[in-house]
C-alpha cells in the first residue's frame, strides 16, 4: 500500500522541546529574578510530571490551565509568571535552534514526492495555538497541509479518534497514513493502535529498524523519506 499522508508530531519530532524549554525559563528568570539554569532544571521536571499526569488520565480537562499551574508551583512563581513568560518565549526563542535537524529537509523532500503532511499534537504547559505561532516562526507550517491540537478537537494522542480526524481530513485510510513521533505511548502506541504505520523517533539508533508489522524506528526525522520509500 502506498503512503499518501504523514501525520507528525511536533515536540522533539519537528521542534527541540529543550531550546523551548530553556527559553520560558530565561522569561521566568527575568520577572522573578533566579537562576535561569535553576528554573529551567525544574521545569523539565515539571513537565516530566505534568506527561505522567496525563497518561494516568489525570488530567482531560483544561489541561493547559491545570499543568501551567503545575508549572507555576515548581517553578515557585505564579501562573500569571509563568503565562506571560511563555507567551514572551513564543515571540523570543531562536528559530535556527529551534528547529530538529533535518526537519526542513525532510518535509521538504516529502512535499516534493506529493505527500500530504498533518500535524497531530498534544498540549502541556501552553496552547495549541502557541505552538502554530512558533510553526509559523520556523516557516515549517508552509509545508504542512493540515494542524490539530488537542485542545482544538477535544481528543488526544493515543486516542483512536485523534488519529482518525487525519484519515477524515484528507480522505484516506489508516494503511495510506503513518505517524511519526518520539513519544512511545502518545505517538508509537497511539498510531499501531489507530491501524496506521508508525516511526518512532530513537536517537539511539544508527538507521531504519523495523519494529514488526508497519512498526518502524529512525533515528531522527530525516531518515522519514527513506523509510516511506522503503515502505511504498
Amino acid at each position: 500500500m502506498k503512503i499518501k499522508v504523514v501525520s507528525l508530531d511536533v515536540w522533539n519530532t519537528l521542534l527541540n522541546l529543550d531550546i523551548f524549554l530553556k527559553e520560558i525559563a530565561k522569561q521566568v528568570a527575568e520577572f522573578t529574578g533566579s537562576s535561569p539554569e535553576e528554573l529551567y532544571k525544574k521545569l523539565s521536571t515539571a513537565h516530566i510530571e505534568a506527561k505522567n499526569l496525563r497518561r494516568k488520565g489525570v488530567l482531560k480537562e483544561d489541561i493547559v490551565q491545570k499543568t501551567q499551574k503545575l508549572a507555576a508551583d515548581y517553578l515557585g512563581t505564579s501562573a500569571d509568571i509563568f503565562q506571560r513568560a511563555v507567551a514572551k518565549a513564543v515571540l523570543t526563542v531562536n528559530t535556527e535552534k529551534l528547529v530538529a535537524e533535518g526537519a526542513y529537509e525532510a518535509l521538504k523532500e516529502l512535499s516534493k514526492v506529493g505527500l500530504k503532511k498533518a500535524v497531530l499534537g498534544n498540549v502541556l504547559f501552553w496552547p495549541g495555538s502557541y505552538t502554530r505561532l512558533l510553526l509559523e516562526r520556523t516557516e515549517l507550517a508552509s509545508y504542512i497541509e493540515a494542524q490539530f491540537y488537542a485542545d482544538e478537537v477535544g481528543y488526544q494522542k493515543p486516542q483512536k479518534e485523534f488519529f482518525e480526524l487525519i484519515l477524515k481530513r484528507f480522505s484516506v485510510s489508516a494503511e495510506e497514513a503513518i505517524h511519526v513521533g518520539d513519544g512511545l505511548y502518545e505517538d508509537f502506541a497511539g498510531a499501531i493502535l489507530s491501524g496506521f504505520y508508525a516511526a518512532l523517533i530513537l536517537p539511539n539508533v544508527k538507521d531504519i529498524v523495523s519494529l514488526g508489522a508497519k512498526a518502524y524506528a529512525i533515528p531522527s526525522i530525516k531518515y522519514l523519506p527513506k523509510l516511506i520509500s522503503r515502505i511504498s
